[in-house]
Order: structure tokens, then sequence, then C-alpha cells
């Protein structure tokens, strides 16, 4: 699996599962459930979801978050 991004908030994560979802796109969000379930500080390693796409679906997925590209998304190694 690879990094896509990791949104900045619950509604550009919504709107990049649908439109992965969408295309058939296979993913994963890393610590999804984590910070909706923990009360307290925010740890950033705990608390920031990534999503991450197999790396032959990559390229198609990055340009779907081309669709999003207004939106303040964070790409980590793009």
């Amino acid at each position: 699996m690879r990094v896509l991004c990791s949104p900045s908030n619950e509604v550009e994560l919504t709107l990049l599962k649908s439109l992965l979802d969408s295309e058939g796109i296979p993913y994963q969000v890393r610590s999804e459930f984590f910070s909706s379930s923990e009360v307290g500080p925010f740890i950033s390693p705990f608390n920031i979801k990534t999503v991450l796409v197999r790396e032959v679906d990559y390229d198609r997925a990055k340009r779907l978050l081309e669709v999003l590209k207004g939106s303040d998304f964070e790409s980590p190694g793009a």
C-alpha cells in the first residue's frame, strides 16, 4: 500500500472515500476510528488519518485527488 494523502478534516476524507469507491479503487484509512473514539489531547501520530491505496492504483487515485485540488489536502511524499 502507498500513502495517497492525509485529509485535513472528515469532510475531505468522506469526499475522497466516495470518489475512490465510485471508481472501484480499494483503499485503507489508517487511524480512521481512533481519534473519534478517544477524548483528550490531539496526538499527531494517532489522530491523523492517512489514506493508502495499492501501488497499482496510485496514479489513478492521484488523478482523482486532483478533482479535490482546491481542498487543503496534505500529500506526503508526493
